[in-house]
């Protein structure tokens, strides 16, 4: 399912928890559309996320982020909140199913 970037924020091993990361290369994947199978993010194991397009909407397919072990997973119904060792991602569903 497609997904947008809307925030990445300390999950408190490296900065005060909640805090938006600002650091390294954080603030450029904010906007950017992604590819998400929640079946294959699993607890204790990096997550692997494959981007579609930059925040301009330009392609950037065949590009993906592996980040640090999966802590924790929310997922409501027009977001979804994953929580690795270093960051916490807030992702909003870009797409949606209609049910028949």
């Amino acid at each position: 399912m497609e997904y947008k970037i809307t925030k990445i924020t300390h999950s408190g091993t490296k900065g005060e928890r909640g805090q938006d990361r600002t650091d390294g290369r954080y603030p450029m994947r904010i906007g950017r559309t992604v590819e998400l199978d929640l079946d294959n993010v699993k607890l204790g194991k990096p997550m692997i996320i494959n981007y579609l397009k930059n925040a301009d909407g330009s392609d950037y397919s065949n590009m993906c982020l592996r980040t640090s072990s999966v802590v924790s997973i929310i997922s409501a119904a027009s977001a979804v909140f994953i929580e690795t060792m270093n960051s916490i991602f807030t992702f909003e569903k870009t797409e949606f199913l209609e049910c028949p």
